[in-house]
């Protein structure tokens, strides 16, 4: 039969004591054999568990015992989620479909509005050269070797080379989260666009 008491006395020299239990006035003897081997050493006051038996002589003694009280709780894993992470979504890369939408913007003023071929040859060449100077600066952030003045990126973004500015940006990250730096590079963008209403809206001789 399985009861529960507190251990009233305990020998630790000679390993035995008794339990009070919790329902009933007879006193319990228990051994520390009763006990799981390896299990903390029993205290006066413990909370045990056990199985109620006798010995030859008929004296009711504790079995299969458990100190409740020493005994440290099973911690639980959390169970593994089976869910996979949520992959990063990709983002649209804007910048490069501005660039790219502005040299067929570029290549269709060169047909229908017979734009020189040489304004289209130099946005190429320019955006080309923009585009490196952008590489070059981020290669050599983290560096602290000499890098590309923030001014030298802007004279080529307002003189042309802004579409490759543009592709650089999107390609190596750099630069867009520096609102001084991109407020200034838009103007630069506007002041180049500018240039070119102007050439597109004055009639060739």
């Amino acid at each position: 039969m399985q009861a529960s008491g507190r251990l009233l006395q305990w020998n630790d020299e000679k390993g035995y004591g008794f339990i009070q239990p919790l329902e009933g006035n007879e006193r319990v003897f228990v051994h520390i054999k009763s006990f799981v081997a390896g299990a903390p050493r029993p205290q006066a006051g413990d909370l045990i568990t056990y199985r109620q038996g006798q010995d030859a002589r008929g004296r009711v003694l504790a079995l299969e015992a458990r100190n409740l009280s020493r005994e440290r709780p099973a911690t639980r894993r959390p169970p593994k989620s089976r869910k996979r992470p949520a992959r990063p979504r990709k983002q649209l890369p804007l910048r490069s479909l501005l660039a790219i939408v502005f040299f067929l913007a570029v290549a269709a003023a060169t047909i229908g509005w017979k734009l020189p071929v040489w304004i289209i040859v130099c946005y190429w060449a320019l955006s080309l050269w923009s585009f490196l100077l952008y590489r070059q600066d981020k290669l050599k952030a983290g560096t602290g070797n000499w890098r590309t003045p923030e001014a030298t990126l802007h004279f080529f973004d307002l003189i042309g080379g802004w579409p490759g500015g543009l592709i650089a940006q999107q390609r190596y990250r750099h630069k867009t989260r520096k609102f001084s730096f991109q407020s200034r590079f838009w103007i630069c963008v506007c002041g180049n666009l500018t240039l070119l209403g102007y050439l597109l809206n004055t009639p060739l001789t």
